[in-house]
Order: C-alpha cells, then sequence, then structure tokens
C-alpha cells in the first residue's frame, strides 16, 4: 500500500495484463466428420479457435496462405499427398507455422519420419482431447514435442517448457465434441434459457 501525501492509505493501480491470443488452429484431413468434429471441441478451448479445416494437403497449403494459423493438424494418411509429404512442403512454404501431425501410427519409426519432415508435434489419434488442447498450445516451429502418451515410448523427449499437457486417451474426442454439441443444443438448455 502507498500512502497518499494526506497519510491515506492508497491502493496501488493492479497491471492490466492482456489475454494471450489464442492459438489459431487449421486441421488438415480427408475424413470431413473428424475434422469437423475436431473443430467443434477444439473451439470449446478458450485458448484455440479453430480456422478452417481442409480435405487435401493442396487445399491446405492454400488454407495456410489464407488464413494464417498458428499451428496445422495434419493427418499422416491422406490420399494423394501423404502428410509427411505435406508437412514436409508446409514447412518449406511457411516456415514459420507449427505442424502437429496426428495419427493412428504410436511406433519410434513413424515419429521420427514426422520429426525429420519436420513436424513441430506428433499427437496420437488415440490420446484425450486434453492431451491435443495442450500440445497444440505449446506446438511452434522447432524441436518436436511428443503427446505425454507417447512419451512412455521414448522418455527422452520433452514437452517444450511453455505448457506441460494432461495425460489421456484422442479416441474419445469424438464423443466428447458430441456430448459437448449435445449440452450446448439440448432442449432442457433452451428452456432454461441457456
Amino acid at each position: 500500500m502507498l500512502r497518499s501525501d494526506s497519510g491515506q492509505q492508497v491502493r496501488q493501480p493492479v497491471p492490466v495484463v492482456p489475454p494471450a491470443e489464442p492459438v489459431r488452429v487449421l486441421i488438415v484431413d480427408d475424413n470431413p466428420s473428424f475434422a469437423g468434429l475436431l473443430s467443434s471441441a477444439l473451439d470449446s478451448d478458450a485458448g484455440i479457435t479453430c480456422v478452417g479445416t481442409a480435405s487435401s494437403a493442396a487445399e491446405g497449403y492454400a488454407r495456410v496462405a489464407e488464413l494464417a494459423p498458428s499451428v496445422v493438424v495434419m493427418d499422416l494418411m491422406m490420399p494423394g499427398l501423404d502428410g509427411l509429404a505435406a508437412t514436409r512442403e508446409l514447412r518449406r512454404i511457411s516456415p514459420g507455422t507449427a505442424v502437429a501431425v496426428v495419427s493412428a501410427h504410436r511406433t519410434g519409426d513413424w515419429v521420427a519420419r514426422a520429426e525429420a519432415a519436420g513436424a513441430s508435434a506428433y499427437i496420437p489419434k488415440g490420446g484425450s482431447l486434453p492431451e491435443m488442447v495442450e500440445v497444440l498450445k505449446a506446438a511452434c516451429p522447432g524441436p518436436m514435442i511428443l503427446a505425454p502418451s507417447l512419451r512412455r515410448a521414448r522418455p527422452e523427449q520433452r514437452l517444450a517448457p511453455r505448457q506441460e499437457p494432461a495425460s489421456g486417451l484422442l479416441a474419445r474426442t469424438a464423443r466428447t465434441a458430441l456430448r459437448w454439441r449435445s449440452r450446448r443444443n439440448s432442449p432442457t438448455r433452451a428452456a432454461e434459457g441457456r
């Protein structure tokens, strides 16, 4: 506390810290249902804004140029150009954009291939939504980080010091998004005026 000229106690002003900008995410996945559900689920987190989706690598490149996301969620297995080749090209054309590879493959070989392609993060499709959100918030160009559920296989990999994600299992992402949507749009909530 400070004292005024008259000797009364005066509170110091509390500095106002502006909220951090949300992480801008673009989802590149050939499964539109998965991409849509993941987009809705990610948008439910105040720290993430899903700016769009793309169903192919070529569409993803155009959307990156148009939307300037900070992170691209890249499916590894897509028809045409696969996610590894797409990651390499995306890192070449937009070096300031982080690429978070999402895959059902959990072996060290796939992780090493994603890292060699320039991926910033590797997230298993069998992980939890909270795990994905925290990894996406920590992803940035540079050394690749692994989702905690994968680090059991490669304990030498650590997350960037910005944020340590919660552990868990992403197959539940669709169920989580559907539950969230159903609660948000339920007749009971509408009747209650929520």
